[in-house]
């Protein structure tokens, strides 16, 4: 009889992405680390997305990203052992299909312009996803 290992060695989480707030989402594409530094100039780019027509002030979009594994660095000219070193920065993980931000009414043109945008920016395949597309 063979023997069975119950490791999972190559698994590799998907999520399920379902809409929670809003009609429309941006969808991450690909297993890869989303940096803090990603996260500040995504929050920029999508205030003033949302700023630019005739939307009202209420909030309209929902950032689903908490950093949580902090990367460390140590100095260039230091020898070995001694530590791990300093926080360099805050990360975050993505599973493949990892859902990045949800919008409530907004125009499908606009959305599609920033997942084109963004995903040059950032250099990661996003994809937009609406409710029309169920």
């Amino acid at each position: 009889m063979k023997q069975v290992s119950f490791k999972l060695r190559n698994y590799k989480k998907t999520t399920c992405s379902r809409f929670i707030f809003g009609n429309s989402m941006v969808v991450l594409q690909k297993n890869s680390r989303f940096e803090a530094i990603y996260f500040e100039l995504f929050r920029k780019f999508i205030k003033n997305i949302v700023k630019k027509k005739n939307i009202p002030t209420s909030k309209n979009y929902w950032i689903f990203l908490r950093m949580n594994t902090p990367l460390t660095k140590k100095s260039k000219n230091s020898r070995m052992g001694k530590g791990k070193g300093a926080l360099y920065r805050w990360c975050i993980r993505l599973p493949k299909y990892y859902k990045l931000i949800e919008f409530k009414n907004i125009n499908k043109y606009r959305m599609q312009y920033l997942t084109k945008v963004w995903s040059k920016k950032i250099n990661l395949p996003l994809a937009f996803l609406s409710k029309a597309n169920f």
